[in-house]
């Protein structure tokens, strides 16, 4: 019983001892320090400048498959130039209006049209089209609107009017 709670405490296991002070500390890894090689695996790089070449070609190749998304969405982007009637929609936590056509608007609202990110706007692409962008950047492409039978059966007996606008 005259033991410390300390050492009763380690003997029930619910602590770790201390090394002793005159014992020689395990050497801790720091930033040349070398890790044993699993077997068959890959060698590291020998050369700082070697281990920075491999993120380097995966910015490269992001930035590449950017620019070609990019190239896709201006050549096959609908034109809007007459558009009349506000299309909203949601952007994260923000409602948006972009300004297209009545059978744009129809087109966006059945998921035949897609909107996708352009600059600092937004594009009217086709379906097929933003799949292609999606396989490229999928942060360019806005979800699709949802059918509200589907996201929620509570008010399948409720539906939306066709000709309702905001």
């Amino acid at each position: 019983m005259s033991e410390s709670l300390r050492s009763q405490l380690l003997k029930a296991g619910l602590g770790k001892a201390e090394p002793e002070k005159g014992a020689p500390k395990a050497k801790k890894r720091g930033k040349g320090g070398a890790r044993p090689a699993a077997p068959g695996a890959p060698e590291a790089p020998s050369t700082p400048a070697a281990a920075a070449a491999k993120p380097r070609r995966k910015s490269a190749l992001s930035q590449t498959l950017r620019e070609q998304a990019k190239l896709i969405i201006e050549q096959r982007r609908l034109p809007r130039d007459q558009g009349d009637c506000a299309y909203h929609f949601v952007d994260g936590k923000k409602v948006r209006k972009l300004y297209v056509t009545a059978a744009q608007r129809d087109s966006l609202a059945s998921g035949e049209m897609v909107l996708v990110r352009h600059g600092a706007g937004f594009e009217v692409v086709e379906a097929r089209v933003a799949e292609k962008i999606m396989t490229l950047d999928p942060r360019l492409c806005l979800p699709r609107p949802g059918r509200a039978e589907e996201a929620d059966p509570e008010y399948a007996d409720h539906p939306i009017p066709d000709d309702l606008d905001w």
